[in-house]
């Protein structure tokens, strides 16, 4: 585990441990991450690269069958979750139909987490994979559009 980011990912861990149905696809190597992004021409954020050498996301992701507590699924690094310009798709909340993504653009926000909408429309959620993290692990309003729990 990357010992920058281990505080966050054993947090996320430890979120997920008790949700016993959740079945985490195995992480990346970081040649498979270097090569997505060579492939596309983006770079991912060092800390949402270090949470996919961890888990590529929730084995089902796409079915009902790996939903966390919450209701949310972890998508894996694929070349379909490249969607507006600029961000990678990585987390749905699927009662809502809600899709979350990170900044994958250089030029951009790198790093920084929103919700996508249609039509490129998007609305801020945090500057950063691991302050999502804290959001997510701590159920905050402002994933569901409301302020700060």
């Amino acid at each position: 585990m990357d010992q920058r980011f281990s505080p966050t990912l054993k947090s996320l861990q430890d979120h997920w441990r008790p949700q016993r149905h959740l079945r985490l696809a195995p992480g990346l190597l970081a040649e498979e991450i270097n090569d997505f992004e060579r492939r596309h021409a983006i770079r991912l954020p060092e800390d949402f690269a270090a949470y996919l050498r961890l888990a590529n996301g929730f084995k089902a992701a796409g079915t009902w069958d790996d939903c966390d507590d919450q209701a949310f699924q972890f998508y894996p690094l694929q070349d379909e979750y490249l969607v507006q310009s600029g961000y990678l798709k990585f987390r749905e909340e699927v009662v809502r139909m809600d899709d979350y993504g990170i900044c994958v653009d250089p030029d951009g926000a790198l790093g920084s987490v929103v919700a996508l909408y249609g039509e490129g429309r998007i609305r801020p959620i945090a500057p950063s994979f691991s302050a999502f993290i804290a959001l997510y692990i701590a159920d905050d309003g402002v994933l569901y559009g409301g302020g700060a729990s």
